[in-house]
């Protein structure tokens, strides 16, 4: 799917479309060739930039997506987070990004939201102060809504986009050192 959106160049609504249109003045590939008598992008309208804008802005959430699921394995991978806080965080990854790219409302999505978040085996720290948060339903409608939420004690100001998992948990994990002292080669160091 990924090789779709960004290179294939028989996928008419590829980025391959825009990528090539910009750096080659005509272009005679089927699915995207210029217009007679015109050049890409030399005489762009409103309405090329608006298809070009809208392309661009279809496409890159994918994109991101699949680099936050990376990002998120290799962490997984090297502070070896245990199975089930893994899925715990995948779950509302997911459910946060159907929530979000949906245009429809999701009454059945936001009641498994709320299920997650009823869980016994969740616990949350304010970075702050400390303050084990309570899950009442103020405080998951604000994380299911925003990508803030606010300590119910202190007030300070938490973000969603991290990972769920303990302090305790993290504390008791290797630490990643890398070796930068060589600019070219970089290293990890156990």
């Amino acid at each position: 799917m990924l090789y779709d959106v960004i290179y294939n160049r028989k996928a008419e609504n590829s980025l391959t479309s825009a990528f090539d249109k910009s750096i080659h003045l005509v272009t005679r590939n089927k699915n995207y060739p210029t217009e007679k008598q015109n050049l890409n992008f030399i005489f762009a309208d409103d309405e090329i930039w608006d298809e070009f804008w809208n392309l661009y802005y279809e496409k890159i959430p994918y994109i991101l997506l699949y680099l936050v699921e990376v990002i998120v394995a290799i962490f997984e991978k090297y502070v070896d987070i245990d199975e089930e806080t893994s899925e715990f965080n995948r779950y509302i990854r997911n459910l946060k990004i159907i929530l979000a790219l949906s245009e429809d409302d999701n009454k059945e999505l936001e009641s498994i939201f709320d299920l997650i978040f009823s869980s016994d085996h969740l616990s949350m720290n304010c970075d702050e102060c400390g303050n084990q948060f309570e899950f009442n339903i103020a405080l998951v409608n604000e994380i299911r809504e925003d990508y803030l939420y606010t300590c119910q004690k202190c007030g300070f100001v938490e973000r969603l986009g991290q990972y769920f998992v303990s302090d305790e948990l993290l504390s008791h994990r290797r630490k990643i050192m890398i070796d930068n002292s060589d600019s070219k080669n970089w290293k990890l160091v156990k």
